[in-house]
This record gives structure tokens, sequence and C-alpha cells, in this order.
């Protein structure tokens, strides 16, 4: 390609050195800024001086501004320029940067905003004055913290606000480019941490973001106005166009012809004009030779190369500040005209042969003046008719009412006006055209400038100056002649088209009227489509094709590529002139499929070890791909993304390519397949011979390689790439370890959703991946605190029979150094139907699950979850706590029934508010403030989605359009209570609502008249209600712990379940064949039931019924006691798993505490009834009891060595010692503490008890005396085994020697250890039996 080579002549000079002096940042307090220095050079580079000033004169004036907003937000296309302009903006305002981060699609690991945040952050401490020491003092967020909105308040509030760095003379800029190149997940924390974190840095602290037009980015910064830098935008083309006239200048030849014109009339108006306006040539071609001859005499003249060079000033946005063309024409012009005239000459005079033209009054002009001519304002009708014929009725495009001339006899006195004389009388040039570097068509060379004058009122005003050579003029006298027989001939030539003939006319003497080059550059403009990166491959295009003699005339501008496609097909035909068969070609090709293929820019390294390059090999091929895969920090990057649109042909919607390449047509799939054998490769234990471990590679192997895998085939049936992917992801237990600790858990849901695209092709089988999908998904929450830690022994926890406890045997086995883990001996061997966990900050008070989403609302929030990969989309902010939600998936019947087909989640909140978005896009759609006058508890969908049922506290049924939450219906005092539960019928003609009343209504969805109600349906409230899925019946569950079902016309009771849960029903819901009923409650467990007869089908059942509160060993080690909630104590058998004996009932309260004998013959048990109970340790037969052994709960009872004693600790901040015998009180310390005493244990020799309790304090006391012997702080017993060995942690029990941990599926709440087993007792009643693996 040898794309490489200089930035073409539009390009401006790299500013001086010091701007990359400051671009680099040392690295300090363990913070590390990213190094934007050659990305920086590349985008500056590219930048041409005196464009997109527009942008940078209200980019400044917002920095200055005090008032304006804190955050700058410049929106545009691809291809528009925006990087270009922030490279250029940050070294315009290099001393008042701060900190700059150029986001890149190529490079999304150094974009993850935890990233992001520390880089910045490292910059502000080497560029900000007093906030290092700031952030030192507050401290540095250790690399465990990546939460985004924790780091910012950490990095940036804390130290900034809460210190008070002192504020600087001038705002501050932290600049971010591209926003929209972020990673979706990367991108929506960043932006939230923008939207709401923002506002609360100090105001001389401002943000410059650049972004795509992009939804997700626009509804973070809605409260941003953005600044849209668009492709068909006025400023931009004419920023466009400044480069592409810098571009012409240098590169086009020659002069136009009648014929360019006529190209140009195709161009423009798509008509062919077929050679009709060569009749025009002749006089064309002597009007240029009249001009030629004064130009051939004027160009010897002193001055003449300084006119040719002179640079022009283009600002097409130029207007007048009135569009009022009274205003513009009749008040301001002629006080212009005034001022003008003074600026030029003190004095003026009529001249004697025109009265309406004036001249200077001899001595009194400007010392640079030779002669001035001023024709006075331009007048009526010609006023009007350019307005409303040129400028659509625009009265402000009008800037030649006041107008002058200059005339000069020689070169260098019109060099010196220009250079000097104007700006010295204090006239501002707005804009200038120089026709002496471009002449018209018809030969003629002026310079015209729209200058701007100020007014009494103190408005600018534009007027018009031509400045010209006296014989130039003179010769204009003589041409004149044949301009005009143009201009007689045209009218008919412009017949017969299907273009109106006074608008092609005038088109094509305004073409004769400009200079060539602009109309070389109009046509250039046509091709360029308004992108900026089409003008600065252009150049490199044309800079090329001079460098090889071929020059580029008039006559060939269409031979020049159109658009970015055919610019990339001109750099890769010049590059491989042979095309596909090219050797070149033959060698580049596979190097860019991996690119195309990669998912973020890969190393040097990792090209030459897949392609197996020699040194040779890869300095030719990257030297002839250097332009549009540049390297940088060592790895390939993509010039521009739509190179590889244009290259494999994957166009997508908006792109700036129109046609893919159909000669250099590249597969991702080859990329793909040459990546999936690098990666197998990487997973063998050696790495390939002669080269060392690549650390970027492993990290790009572990968030890529099964998707390389599972794109490889493409659409083959061969599905061996695949059918590994498959294999890998269900079994390598090591690579989900080493994902985990560097936290791509977000890449295993996401390789999953690859895996499921090739399921069904021959040789893949996902049963395995999907039971290690479902394994990560329900382990969620654990994998993110332990990360890889946890991954065996959860695998190991799994049932015998499934994948993951298949994969973690087998690597155990193979390992010579295997993971020391806690066997749970008495494990399920039943599949969970857990699948997945979604972690919350805050309590979730509401879920829906729909097709594509699963919602949940949890404090002020709504989270929205992808259904599939579990992956958080969305977080959508409300104003108060989330009270109900449901979701809607539209068109899912195909549109037969319903003329909604948008899927959309409603959501009631506490204050009364109702707000509906779109789950596809997360758009709100509508919202409804003070909906009801309390919080809502319930809201549903009607089956068609066009309707909203919402029922609330203040006892009011309200139902609402989706669409537009305009109110249709509404039932005030619906219910005497609070309203739980509203619900449509399958037929949305009904609604059942279930209220505080304890009543069940039935009611007409339309007018929302009662048409059935039940009283005292229940006991307690009815806390839900369902309609079954063919509307004959309603479900409900309430406070009373009952389930009913009834008949849903009379509302008949057909069923009902008594005491189905322990506790509160708090959900009921039918299953989609309406035979079977799924219960919650808050006793935490979920049962289904028949629906005929309300038969338990399935529950989960535990060792207990309620928390168990305590467990311990007999002396042996064969048995373990437990005592719980539910009043019982069981007695295992430890070996063979099974219970060898209960008692129920066996105290009034609470078992807080059991433990066997040192003989293991008795068991004695303290319980919250206050009583302490002595019973036969194989029959549970009560041998001897104390009511009263205390004033309040016994928290802890244990046997001393020896077996003749017990001591208690209880709630009555109590210690007693009995004797076992009749369980008569031997001694007692009362304040023993300050606070509960939670445990007591006699010391070995039986010399010693230790108390812990409540107050934060362990007490060692003389077992005869009660004398305190030691105090220290602390809660656990000092002689407890628990102590020794292992601690709970919520529901993980841990080794101490870190050793190993136990995940239990519900809260630990006391665990009993006989080395090398461990029981455990949990609060959802479950006993766990472990035994460490040594």
């Amino acid at each position: 390609m040898r794309l490489r080579g200089g930035m073409g002549a539009g390009a401006s000079a790299l500013s001086e050195s010091s701007t990359q002096g400051h671009l680099s940042v040392p690295p300090t307090l363990d913070l590390k800024p990213h190094d934007f220095r050659e990305l920086w050079r590349e985008k500056k580079s590219a930048h041409l001086q005196g464009t997109r000033e527009w942008a940078f004169a209200e980019i400044l004036k917002w920095l200055d501004d005090p008032a304006s907003p804190q955050l700058f937000w410049l929106m545009g296309g691809g291809g528009t320029g925006k990087s270009v302009l922030t490279a250029e903006l940050l070294d315009r305002v290099i001393h008042r940067a701060v900190a700059w981060h150029f986001c890149r699609h190529d490079n999304p690991a150094q974009s993850a905003p935890g990233s992001l945040l520390r880089s910045l952050a490292a910059m502000l401490a080497h560029r900000l004055p007093g906030y290092k020491e700031k952030l030192e003092a507050t401290g540095v967020p250790g690399e465990a913290v990546d939460d985004p909105a924790e780091l910012f308040k950490a990095l940036f509030e804390t130290p900034l606000l809460v210190s008070e760095v002192q504020a600087p003379e001038k705002p501050l800029l932290v600049i971010i480019d591209a926003l929209d190149e972020l990673p979706k997940e990367s991108q929506k924390p960043l932006l939230d941490v923008i939207a709401s974190q923002l506002s609360r840095l100090p105001p001389w602290l401002k943000l410059f973001v650049t972004s795509r037009e992009e939804p997700q980015i626009k509804r973070a910064l809605s409260s941003f106005k953005p600044k849209e830098l668009r492709a068909d935008e006025a400023k931009n083309r004419a920023d466009v166009e400044v480069y592409l006239r810098t571009i012409a200048r240098q590169h086009i030849k020659g002069e136009a012809s009648i014929a360019d014109i006529e190209a140009d009339v195709k161009r423009t108006y798509g008509i062919d004009m077929k050679g009709k306006l060569a009749v025009l040539q002749a006089p064309m071609d002597l009007s240029k030779a009249i001009y030629a001859k004064v130009r051939k005499k004027v160009s010897a003249e002193d001055g003449y190369e300084k006119l040719i060079a002179e640079p022009e000033k283009r600002n097409d946005n130029l207007v007048q500040m009135s569009d009022d063309l009274d205003t513009v024409h009749k008040k301001q012009a002629p006080e212009a005209q005034e001022k003008l005239e003074l600026l030029i000459a003190g004095k003026w005079e009529a001249d004697p042969e025109k009265e309406t033209l004036r001249h200077p009054v001899q001595g009194t002009a400007k010392a640079w003046v030779e002669f001035a001519d001023s024709p006075g304002v331009k007048s009526e009708p010609r006023v009007s008719e350019k307005m409303e014929k040129d400028y659509g009725g625009h009265a402000n495009k009008l800037k030649d009412l006041a107008r002058l001339t200059l005339r000069f006899t020689s070169c260098s006195r019109m060099a010196d006006a220009l250079a000097e004389g104007l700006k010295g009388a204090g006239i501002e040039v707005l804009t200038l055209k120089n026709k002496y570097a471009s002449p018209t068509p018809m030969g003629y060379s002026d310079f015209n400038s729209c200058a701007g004058v100020v007014l009494s009122d103190g408005t600018r005003y534009v007027c018009e100056i031509q400045l010209n050579h006296v014989d130039m003029l003179k010769a204009k006298k003589e041409a004149h002649v044949y301009y005009e027989e143009v201009r007689k001939e045209l009218p008919a030539l412009c017949q017969g088209t299907k273009v109106d003939a006074g608008e092609l006319e005038a088109f094509i003497v305004g073409r004769l009227s400009t200079s060539s080059l602009d109309a070389a550059v109009d046509a250039l403009s046509a091709k360029a489509e308004g992108l900026f990166l089409y003008a600065y491959m252009l150049g490199q295009h044309l800079e090329s094709e001079a460098k090889k003699g071929r020059e580029i005339h008039f006559e060939n501008l269409d031979s020049l590529p159109a658009g970015l496609g055919e610019v990339y097909a001109v750099n890769f035909e010049r590059a491989f002139p042979e095309g596909q068969e090219d050797p070149a070609w033959t060698k580049a090709k596979p190097l860019v499929e991996l690119i195309a293929a990669a998912r973020e820019p890969i190393t040097v390294a990792m090209a030459a070890a897949l392609l197996r390059w020699d040194d040779g090999q890869q300095e030719r091929v990257l030297e002839t791909t250097a332009l549009l895969f540049p390297v940088r920090d060592g790895k390939l990057h993509v010039f521009h993304k739509t190179i590889v649109d244009w290259l494999t042909g994957e166009i997508t919607e908006g792109s700036s390519i129109r046609e893919p390449s159909a000669e250099f047509k590249v597969q991702r799939k080859d990329g793909h397949a040459l990546l999936a054998e690098g990666f197998i490769a990487w997973r063998t234990p050696t790495p390939p011979e002669g080269r060392a471990p690549d650390d970027l590679a492993t990290y790009y192997w572990l968030r890529h390689g099964i998707l390389h895998l599972c794109r490889a085939d493409g659409q083959s049936v061969n599905a061996a790439f695949a059918a590994k992917a498959a294999h890998v992801y269900a079994t390598d237990l090591a690579l989900l370890r080493e994902r985990v600790d560097r936290g791509l858990l977000s890449s295993v849901a996401k390789d999953y959703l690859e895996l499921r695209r090739v399921d069904g092709v021959d040789g893949v089988d996902l049963t395995d991946a999907t039971e290690m999908r479902q394994f990560v998904g329900k382990y969620m929450d654990v994998l993110q605190r332990d990360k890889g830690a946890a991954v065996m022994q959860l695998a190991l926890q799994q049932p015998d029979a499934s994948a993951v406890f298949r994969a973690a045997e087998a690597s155990q086995l193979a390992s010579k150094q295997p993971t020391r883990a806690l066997v749970w001996r008495n494990k399920s061997q039943e599949k969970d139907a857990c699948i997945g966990t979604l972690s919350h900050k805050d309590g979730v008070s509401s879920v829906a699950v729909g097709a594509t989403r699963i919602v949940s609302g949890s404090g002020n929030s709504i989270f929205v979850y992808d259904a599939e990969s579990q992956e958080l989309l969305e977080e959508l902010q409300g104003t108060c706590n989330v009270t109900s939600l449901a979701i809607w998936d539209g068109g899912k019947d195909g549109g037969k029934h319903t003329n909604q087909t948008m899927s959309l989640i409603v959501a009631g909140f506490e204050d009364g508010t109702v707000k509906v978005w779109d789950s596809g896009k997360l758009e709100m759609l509508s919202e409804k403030t003070d909906a009801h006058s309390r919080g809502i508890n319930s809201v549903a969908f009607s089956p068609d989605g066009t309707k909203i049922v919402s029922g609330s506290a203040d006892g009011t049924i309200k139902v609402w359009d989706a669409g537009t939450m305009v109110q249709l219906s509404e039932k005030t005092n619906a219910h005497s209570g609070r309203i739980f539960s509203v619900a449509f019928s399958p037929d949305g003609t009904k609604i059942v609502s279930g209220s505080e009343d304890k009543t069940i209504k039935v009611w007409d969805s339309g007018k929302l008249e009662m048409l059935s109600e039940k009283t005292n349906a229940h006991s307690d409230y009815v806390m839900l209600v369902a309609f079954s899925p063919d509307g004959t019946k309603i479900v409900s569950g309430s406070l009373d712990k009952t389930i009913k079902v009834w008949d849903s016309g009379k509302l008949e009771q057909l069923s009902e379940k008594t005491d189905a849960h322990s506790s509160g029903i708090m959900s009921v819901a039918f299953s989609p064949d309406g035979t079977k009923i799924a219960s919650g409650s808050n006793d935490g467990t979920i049962k289904v039931w028949d629906s005929r007869k309300l038969e338990l089908l399935s529950e989960k059942t535990n060792a207990h019924s309620d928390w168990i509160q305590s467990v311990a060993f007999s002396p042996d080690g064969t048995k373990i006691v437990s005592g719980s909630d539910d009043k019982t104590i069981k007695v295992w058998h430890l070996v063979k798993l099974e219970q060898l004996s209960e008692k129920t009932n066996a105290h009034s309260g609470v078992v807080t505490s059991v433990v066997f004998s040192p003989d293991g013959t008795k068991i004695v048990s303290g319980s919250a009834d206050k009583t302490i109970k002595v019973w036969d340790s194989d029959k549970l037969e009560m041998l001897s009891e104390k009511t009263n052994a205390h004033s309040d709960t016994i928290r802890s009872v244990a046997f001393s060595p020896d077996g003749t004693k017990i001591v208690s600790g209880s709630d009555d901040k109590t210690i007693k010692v009995w004797d076992l015998d009749k369980l008569e009180l031997l001694s007692e310390k009362t304040n023993a503490h300050s606070g509960v005493v939670t445990s007591v244990a006699f010391s070995p020799d039986g010399t010693k008890i230790v108390s812990g309790s409540w107050d934060n304090t362990i007490k060692v006391w003389d077992a005869d005396s009660f004398n305190l012997l030691e105090t220290r702080p602390g809660e656990a017993m000092a002689f407890s085994k628990e102590a020794e060995g292992v601690v709970r942690d919520g529901a993980t029990i841990r080794m101490k020697d870190g050793g190993g941990a136990f995940y239990a599926p519900s809260p630990i709440s006391c665990v009993a250890v006989s080395w090398p087993r461990i029981a455990a007792g949990a609060q959802s009643g479950e006993l766990y039996h472990l035994e460490v693996m040594m």
C-alpha cells in the first residue's frame, strides 16, 4: 500500500515540542496515566489551520464564562473530525488542560471506567497544584475498588471539595474524546458518573467531551445541550471546503473549460447537457486571451508573487445581524456606506462623468490608497431580486449593499494594501477570495473581500470591498463583449431540461464568475459528503500521485475517488496493482483479516507469532499497511472504523461507506480462525518455542479466545472450532479462575451468547456449557467478591453428576497441587433451580421478567438486565423508592391482536408516580406524576400492552393508556385499605384486586364497575392475586399463610391450603398451563402446588424448619447435635448423614445452645424460654431441667472437662455455674459484662471460664471464685474450636489458615469443629456436614 508518508499539503504543522512535553505525565501515588502522545500527534497533524475556528471560539467562550454549564458536549457523526478537533483544542489550551483521555474502539481495556478515572487522577496530580497532596492525604483507593461512582468520589470529589484545593484564576479543563467508542459495558457506568456527580466538583473544573449521537449517551447527558457537529451542517461543510481548497490549490492543475462546467452541471443537477454549451467555448477562449495578456504583463511586476500567495479567508456562514430587508437595506446600509468611505478618505466627491459614482477628494485618502470608487448603496429592484433568487428570501445574506472598489497601478501597492493598509485603516477583513491565484473560467482576476464596520448602535455590518489592478479592469472592459455574447446564448441553451431554465442559467453564470478553484472545490466537496476523513485521505492520494509525476487537471476531477470507499480503493490499488493476485497482498491479507477479526488491538508480537513472520517479513508488511493500520504502543490499530466496513462488506446503518470493496474483500472468519488457533496454542502449558509468555496476549485470550473459536467457522458445517469452544467453556476451570481474577466475568456471559449462535451445528452440544453458564450466574456475587479462589470450592459443591463437578474432580486429580477444599458431605444431588444471582446494594422491592429483559426495582433505581446474559444494560433513575414493576413483550403474537409493537416497562413509585419505558431502546416514553396520592403497590399491563392498571395505598385503582399515560378510568375508594395487587384477566376485560381490607374484587376493565367481590376472603392482608391462564380462576395469597383458589366469575372458593407456609405469603402465580401454582413466602421458601387440590408437589426441605442456632460434635466425632428456632433438638449420624433422634418442642422457646457432655452420653440445651435442660443423647429423653435458670434468654451452655458442671451465659448479662446431676446453682457472676453474654466455655483444665459478649470484650474468670483474671477486646471465645480453625462470614465458612472456604446456600448461624470435620447450621434451617480435604 506504501501508505506511509507525509500528511499532505493541507495538514498543519505540529505545535512546538512543548505540548508533547506536557503530554508526557509520569506515574504517581500508584496511579498510572495513559500515554496519548502518538495518537495526539496523529490527530493533530490532520488539523488544517483556519478550520474549526467557530468551534474553538464557542469552546473558549464557554470555558471562560463562569456562568456556563460545567460540561461542553460536542456531538457529531463518524468522519466529521471530532478527534482531530480535540487534538487541536488540547494543543491550544494545554496550559489550562489538567487531564485528557482519547477513547478508542480498538482499545476498550484502556478506557474501562476504573482505568480511565485513575489515569485522569494521575494527570491531575501532576498538573493541578495542591491536588496531589490532598489526594495523598485522603487516600487513593486500592486496585480492588472498581465501582466508578466510588472511585469518582474518592479520586475527585473528596480531595477537590472536602479538602478544598485552591481555586485557580481561570477555569481549568478535563477533556474526554469519543465517548461513543467506549464498549457499552464501560460506557454506561462512566456516563452515570458524569451525569450525577460532575456537578459536585468545583465550578472552576470543567469537562469537554465528544461523541456520536447515540441514545445511551443522549439519555445520560440530556441535561447538557450538545453542540452538534454534523456532516451536512453549513459550518462543517465550509471547514471541509477550506481543507479541500488547500488540497486543490496544490494539486489541481489547469483551467476550467466549458466541458468542465457541463460536468459540474451534471454533478449538481444530474442532467447531461450533451455538449450543448460547446458553442460558448470560443467566446470564453477569446475572453481568457485578453486577460492572459494583462496577466503576463503584471506577472513581471514586484509584488505579483505576493498576490498569488495571499491566503484566502472563507466563511460561508457570514451574515448580517438582521434578517429584515428594511433594516439591512434602508436603515443600516447608508450608515455603513458612509463609515466605510470615511475609513478610506476624509472627503468624497462625485465623478464628473457619472454622478452616482464618488471618489476621494485629492489629498484626503489614506496614504496606501491610490484610487477608490464608491457606487453608493445598491438600489432596488436588484436588491429584492437577488434576495429572493439567490438567497431564498434571507436579507441577512445580502453582504454587498454597502460597497467600494480600490484600484491600484502596481501589484506591490495592492499587496501592501492587503497586508497592512486595510487593517491599518480599522477595516476588519472577514472573508477574502483570491482570483489572482485562481482566475474565473473567463480569465478574470480580482480580490473580493467582505469587511466589517461598526455602526453607531454597536452593530457589526458586513460590506463588500473589491481590490484590483487598473490594467485588469481595462482588460475587463475589452473582454466584456465576450461575456455579453455568452449571456446572450445561455437562455436558449438552458431550455429543454428538467431543471428550471432560469435556475440553470444562474448556476452557469455563477460558475463563469467564480474562480476555477472554487469550481474544483465544489466538485470535491460533493465527493467528500462533509467528511474531514475523506478530505484527509484524498490529500494523501493526491500527494502520492504528485510524487509519481501524475498531475490532476480540472477535466479529470470526475476521475477522482468519490466518498471514503473509493478513496480506500485507490489506496489499495496503488499498493497492490495486481489486485488479489499481487504477492504483496498475499502477505498483507492475513494481517488485515486478523485486524478485522480482533476485538481490540493485538500486539505486533501476537500478529508475528500467529502469522509466523520473520523480522524481514514483519517490516515489509507493516510498512505496506502503515497508514490505514498504524502501529501505536506496539499494537496494531485501525485508522478509522470505516476501513474495516469497506473491506468486510459489513456496513452498518449510518456508515459513511456506501459500497464494499469488490477486489480486496476479506473474511472475518478467516481472521477468527487464525486467532482461534492462537488461543488453542496459548492454552498449552508451554508457549511456542522461542517466544516468552506475553501478558498482553494472555489478557486478550482470556477476553476473546472463546469468541474466536465460535466465529472461526462462519456458517460452515465444519464445527471443529465451535465444538472446541463449547468444551473449553464447560470444562476449563483454570481459565474461568483466571478470568474471574482479572475482572472478566462479563466475558463469561458474552461467550455463552456466542455459543448459543453455534448451537445446533453438527458436533456442538451446549448441555455442559449451559450448566457452566448457570453455575457462574448463580454464584456471580461470590465470584465478584472472592475472585478466582472461590471457583474450585464452588465447583466441588455442585451435584456429583453435574458437568461442573466433573470438571473440578478431573482438575483436582490431574493437578500435582490440588486445591484445598471443604467437601460438602450431605450436599443435595438435585440440580439447583437457581441459574443467576443479580446483586443489589439495597433491598429489591419488585421484579418483572420478560422474554428479553429482567427488571428489578431497588431503592430509587430500576435495573434492566439482558435476560440471556444477565448483563446489566441500564440503571433507570427514579425520584424515590420503586414500589412495583411490570414488563410487556411487544409483538410476541406477531402483531395479530395488538397495535402495540414495542416492548414496555412500567414502574410505580412511592410518591405516586408512574413511568413507562421502551424496554428495547431503554428510553422513557411517558411519565405521570401524582398518578396516585400515595405509593403505588402494583402495576400491570393489559394482555395487548395498550393499557396499564395501577393499584395504590390510597385505595384507588386507575387504568391508563400505556403510550400516553392519559387516564382512561378510575375507581376511588375501590377498597377500604391499601391495595397490594392488581392484575388483568387474560382477555383484558376484567381486573382483579387484593387489599389490606382482606377483600378480593373483580372489576370491568373498561369502566371499572365492580362485577363481584369477596369480603373477608382471608383473615389477614391479601398480598397478591392472579388470574389463571384461561381466566376461569383466581389465586390469592395472604399474610394469614393461606393460599386460596376462587372461581373468577362469582368468587366462590374452589380450594384452600391453610398453613401453606410458616410465614406470610407474599407472592403466588399460576404456571403457563394452569396446572400448578407457585408460592413465595417471608419464611424464605418457594413451594409448588397442584392447582386443583392444592396438594404440595415440591418444596425445599431442611434439617430444621427455622434458623439453626447451635451445633456441636459428640466427643468421638460420630454424631452432631443441632438446636433451632423451631424449638427442636436433633441428633445426626455423621458418617451416614442420617437423623438418629429428634425432640420436637424440646423447649417452649428458641433453642439457642446445645452441647454434648465429655463422655457423649448427655446433651445440655439452653433456650430463650430461660430454661436449661439435660437430655440422654441416644433417645433425647429429658433427664433434668432448670426453669428460670436466668431472667432472660440463655445464649450459651457448656460442660466442664470432667462433665460434672455446666456453665451458662444469658441476655441478663449473668454467668452461672450448675451442678450437672441436680442442676443446682453452684456460683454466679452478675453484670459479668455490660452487654448480652453470647458465649461461655471452660478452659481445657477446668480452672477457668471464658466469656464473650456483645460489649465487644472477652473475659477470663477463675472457675471457682469468679475473680476476673483477664479482659481483652473481641467477640469470639478463646477456648472455642471455631476460634481455633474457622470463621463465619455471612454465608461463608473460611479456614483461618487460608486453606479454603465453604459457600453455603444460606447465611451461617453456628459452627462446630471436630477436625477434620465441620458442622454448620444455617438461618434457613439447613445443616451442613463438611470435611476438610487435606
